[in-house]
């Protein structure tokens, strides 16, 4: 049995995004706070979504996510070529796809596609700059365990 375990960690790009994303949806945190506690809220993800908000905006907070994968799962998801691209984000700093594809040598419609993959599974995220998408890593830590 194989076990892989990723702890994921949010940069300060991806914390502006999601507070973003959350005054969006919710206008601000005491409007949030609100709707929780004078309508009576049964949505948890209502509770979630402060929690996290409150965690984002503080300065200090580094937000860490822990994944733990079982099986044969982790071979279609984690190719060598997929592995590759999460190995290079963590360690370089890219401006695009296409400049991501000429480093490490691939097409970009193939780099294109398993980064998409990976942002699936959460352990990538785009940032938008002007008209392209820059690939980051999510991966703070990566280990695989044989049982």
């Amino acid at each position: 049995m194989i076990r892989v375990e990723i702890t994921k960690c949010h940069d300060e790009e991806f914390k502006t995004l999601e507070i973003n994303s959350f005054q969006k949806k919710y206008r601000s945190m005491e409007h949030l706070r609100h709707r929780i506690s004078h309508s009576k809220c049964s949505r948890p993800e209502f509770i979630d979504d402060l929690a996290i908000w409150r965690a984002m905006v503080d300065e200090d907070a580094e937000i860490e996510e822990n994944i733990i994968l079982n099986g044969a799962d982790i071979f279609g998801m984690l190719s060598p070529r997929r592995l590759e691209l999460v190995d290079y984000l963590s360690t370089n700093n890219v401006s695009s796809i296409k400049d991501l594809g000429e480093k490490i040598g691939r097409d970009y419609k193939n780099v294109y596609d398993d980064l998409k993959a990976l942002e699936s599974y959460g352990l990538i995220n785009f940032i938008r700059v002007g008209k392209n998408q820059r690939p980051i890593s999510t991966i703070k830590n990566f280990c695989v365990f044989f049982e």
